[in-house]
C-alpha cells in the first residue's frame, strides 16, 4: 500500500486531453495507421498523442492552416532545442495544432525541415509561413513578425514546412 497521496486530476484537463485523444484517433486513419486502441488503450491517459503547439496568434494562424495558406512555421532553434528532442521536429513528424481554447483543430506533418541562420531565410518560407505570396514584402513582414536574430542575423531558426492532413470536424 502506497502512502502517497494522489493530487485531484481537473476534469477540464480530462475533458480537453479526451477531445485531443479522439481528434487523433480520426487522425490516424488519414495517416493510415487504423485502430491503435488495443495497443495504445481506450482513454487519454493510456494514449500516446503527438506533440501539440499553438501560435501566438492561434486562431488566425489556424484559420489559414485549414484554408492551405499558411503550410510552414519557424523557429529559434536554441528555444526548441530547450525543450530536449521532442522540441525538434524532423521530416514525416506529426503535430496537433491547437487553437487559442486549446482546441485541437488541425493535424500536421512535417515535409521539409532545416536549419538555416536569420539572414538566409528566404522569400519562399516567409510566404508560406504568412500566408503571403512569397516576395520581398513577405521577407519583411517576417523579420518584423519574428524578433529572432534582431541582435544577431547569424542566429540558427528551425524552419518547418507542413502539410494538412486532417482539419477539424468542427469550426
Amino acid at each position: 500500500m502506497s502512502n502517497q497521496v494522489q493530487e485531484p486530476r481537473d476534469p477540464v484537463d480530462d475533458e480537453l486531453a479526451a477531445r485531443i485523444v479522439a481528434f487523433w484517433r480520426a487522425g490516424r486513419q488519414r495517416l493510415g495507421m487504423g485502430d491503435l486502441t488495443p495497443v495504445m488503450g481506450e482513454d487519454a491517459s493510456d494514449s500516446l498523442v503527438p506533440p501539440t503547439w499553438t501560435f501566438a496568434d492561434a486562431d488566425a494562424a489556424v484559420e489559414q492552416i485549414l484554408a492551405g495558406r499558411k503550410t510552414a512555421t519557424s523557429a529559434v532553434l536554441s528555444d526548441l532545442t530547450e525543450l530536449g528532442s521532442e522540441g525538434v521536429p524532423a521530416r514525416g513528424d506529426v503535430a496537433i495544432v491547437l487553437d487559442s481554447r486549446a482546441e485541437p483543430r488541425a493535424l500536421v506533418r512535417a515535409e521539409q525541415v532545416r536549419t538555416v541562420r536569420v539572414d538566409e531565410v528566404d522569400e519562399a518560407h516567409a510566404g508560406a509561413e504568412l500566408a503571403m505570396e512569397p516576395s520581398s514584402a513577405a521577407l519583411a513582414a517576417w523579420h518584423e513578425h519574428n524578433d529572432a536574430g534582431a541582435d544577431d542575423p547569424a542566429a540558427q531558426v528551425l524552419l518547418e514546412r507542413f502539410t494538412l492532413v486532417h482539419p477539424s470536424p468542427t469550426a
